[in-house]
C-alpha cells in the first residue's frame, strides 16, 4: 500500500494511508492506538478511509460464498493440446526405450492418463480462479480506497457514515436507525457474547427462521433498544451481487431476531 502524496507519519493529518491500515487492522502498540482513535475519527478524511478498509474487508470476505467462473475456453483448449502432446511425447519415448531395452529400467516415468491429467488440471484451475478472483477485487476496492493527487476543489474527501469505531469491551448498543451504520464496529471483533460460540449462534440463527449457512463475517456483544443480544455481519449472495445482512440475535436465543437489516 503507497501513500500516495499523503502524509508520513502518525502525528496527525494528513494522514499516512500507512498507518491508518495498521490502526484499522489492530497492528498498532496498544497505547498509540488509544491516542490515535479520538485524532482520526475526528478527521474526515481518515474516517472515509478508514471505512472504504472496512468495505474491502467485508467484499473479501464475501468471496467465500460467491460462484466460480468456469475457465476461458482458449484456455482449456491449449492446456488440453498441451497435455495430449506432452503424453504423446512419453508414449513415443517409453516405446523407444522398450525396443532398445525390453526389461523396464526402474525410474522410468509412467504415461501420463490425459483423462487423469485434465481432472487434475481441472481442480488446479478452479482453485487459482477463486485465488484470481480474490486478487482482482482486492486491487480494485484499493484503487477505490486510495486517494490521487486530484481533489474536488475542496482538498478534504467527503465524511461518511460507515465509520469504524474505537475498539470497546461492553455492548454495542443499536437501535433501528443504527444498526446500518455499525458494520465496521461488528465488523471489527468476533465476540458471540453470552451464546458463548459461532455454533451456539448459528442454532440461534437457524431459530429464528435464517438459514445459518454462511459463517458470519463479525460478531459482537451489543444491545437493540435496550434488550441483550448478539449482533453480526452476514453475506448474502444473489444474482444482483453481494449484500451484506446486519442481524441481532436475542442473548438468550429466543424465536426471533431483535433486529435486522440489509445493506449494499
Amino acid at each position: 500500500m503507497t501513500n500516495q502524496g499523503r502524509g508520513l507519519g502518525a502525528s496527525g493529518p494528513p494522514w499516512s494511508i500507512d498507518v491508518l491500515a495498521d490502526l484499522h487492522a489492530g497492528a498498532l502498540d496498544p497505547d498509540l492506538t488509544a491516542s490515535l482513535w479520538p485524532q482520526v475519527n475526528a478527521d474526515p478524511e481518515a474516517r472515509e478511509i478508514l471505512a472504504a478498509l472496512d468495505s474491502t474487508k467485508v467484499d473479501l470476505g464475501g468471496l467465500s460464498a460467491a460462484p466460480l467462473e468456469p475457465m476461458p475456453a482458449h484456455f482449456a483448449a491449449r492446456l488440453d493440446a498441451a497435455i495430449e502432446a506432452e503424453s504423446a511425447a512419453r508414449a513415443a519415448a517409453m516405446a523407444g526405450q522398450q525396443q532398445a531395452a525390453p526389461p523396464q529400467q526402474p525410474g522410468v516415468a509412467p504415461v501420463v492418463s490425459l483423462d487423469d491429467a485434465r481432472r487434475r488440471r481441472n481442480r488446479r484451475m478452479t482453485i487459482a480462479g477463486g485465488v484470481f478472483a480474490a486478487a482482482a477485487a482486492a486491487a480494485a476496492i484499493t484503487i477505490a480506497v486510495v486517494p490521487g493527487n486530484e481533489t474536488d476543489g475542496t482538498g478534504v474527501a467527503a465524511p461518511t457514515s460507515n465509520t469504524t469505531a474505537p475498539p470497546s469491551d461492553g455492548p454495542l448498543a443499536l437501535d433501528g436507525d443504527s444498526l446500518g451504520k455499525q458494520q465496521g464496529a461488528i465488523l471489527s471483533q468476533k465476540n458471540y457474547g453470552a451464546l458463548g460460540s459461532e455454533q451456539r449462534f448459528s442454532q440461534c440463527l437457524a431459530a429464528a427462521g435464517v438459514p445459518a449457512t454462511v459463517k458470519p463475517l463479525g460478531a459482537r456483544e451489543a444491545t437493540f433498544q435496550g434488550k441483550p443480544g448478539v449482533a453480526a455481519v452476514i453475506p448474502v449472495v444473489g444474482a444482483g451481487g453481494t449484500k451484506f445482512r446486519i442481524v441481532v440475535v436475542d442473548a438468550q436465543c429466543g424465536p426471533a431476531l431483535l433486529g435486522d437489516t440489509t445493506i449494499g
